[in-house]
């Protein structure tokens, strides 16, 4: 409802970058870039300002803005990818390496340590070998081509689930808890995919969840959704670094680091696989508190 025509431009766009460039193409009648960040570089706008013939030598300028915040957010997963991806194989193969190494130097006539080096290498080879079948995995899930549709009871498919992660748990003296349907749940989904989705979400809770602590897993339906829950006492997760979970290999900071010996493809998994089932995966969390996951699946996709 403002009238906007014959007013000053910076009363318009409060933006002295753009002035800038306005006062640019007045005065050089040639074209400008420039790229702004807004929000500490939350959102990112590439502005081109071209001179406008108007006639009998009079010019204006016409400016169009790109917002390139996914393109730019989409070149920083990708680079955050390259670099993690390499760390994770470096790790893993600078130790083989070593232990190799030490055993060429001597360590083979020592059985005692020789038995533990090659032991060391074969926990490195699997750890490498972890990495590269996450990928495959992963990248077998975004073409879609590991998804097959079928009917079965979510609750029969969780239980081993929760059985091999109160196996892992009782090592760390975690407790785990589930409460499930009291009669079966029958869904139209991917049944090793859902499978996969709770394993990831139960071995993430134990591994991040400290001696005493406890993870509690809820199965139930609403109207036509199947609802998988995970919620641990554990560690929990920053609030900066929710948004950022599911990216592969991506790590929040300290708590959440090498050690516990993951993969960093877990979440990532979980998420893609969701989103092919054409369900939803939330997370909230309190640093120190724990965390919660929460996935829904429609009971009777196609």
């Amino acid at each position: 409802d403002e009238a906007y025509l014959y007013r000053p431009l910076l009363e318009i766009v409060r933006v002295p970058a753009v002035g800038q460039l306005v006062e640019h193409v007045l005065k050089e009648h040639s074209s400008r870039e420039e790229t702004l960040e807004f929000g500490g570089q939350e959102r990112s706008l590439r502005i081109l300002a071209r001179p406008m013939p108007l006639g009998e030598e009079r010019f204006g300028v016409l400016i169009t803005v790109r917002d390139e915040t996914l393109i730019k957010r989409i070149e920083s997963v990708r680079r955050d990818f390259v670099a993690n991806a390499s760390h994770e194989l470096k790790t893993p193969l600078a130790a083989i390496r070593a232990y190799a190494e030490t055993l060429q130097l001597g360590a083979l006539d020592d059985r005692e340590a020789a038995e533990r080096f090659v032991g060391n290498i074969v926990t490195q080879a699997d750890r490498i070998n972890g990495l590269v079948q996450g990928m495959l995995q992963l990248s077998r899930v975004q073409s879609g081509s590991a998804l097959k549709i079928e009917s079965f009871d979510a609750r029969e498919a969780v239980e081993p689930c929760v059985a091999a992660a109160g196996a892992m748990a009782r090592s760390k003296g975690v407790k785990v808890q589930a409460e499930m349907p009291a009669e079966p749940m029958v869904i139209r989904s991917d049944r090793d995919g859902f499978q996969t989705i709770a394993s990831n979400l139960l071995s993430n809770a134990v591994r991040y969840t400290e001696d005493g602590g406890t993870v509690s897993v809820l199965l139930s339906s609403e109207a036509d959704w199947c609802v998988f829950q995970v919620q641990d006492t554990g560690v929990g997760i920053q609030e900066k670094d929710l948004e950022r979970i599911f990216e592969r290999f991506y790590r929040a900071e300290k708590d959440r680091s090498t050690d516990t010996g993951g993969t960093g493809l877990g979440l990532s998994i979980v998420k893609h696989l969701v989103q092919g089932l054409g369900g939803g995966v939330t997370a909230t969390s309190e640093p120190g508190r724990g965390s919660c996951f929460e996935v829904r699946l429609p009971r009777f996709g196609s």
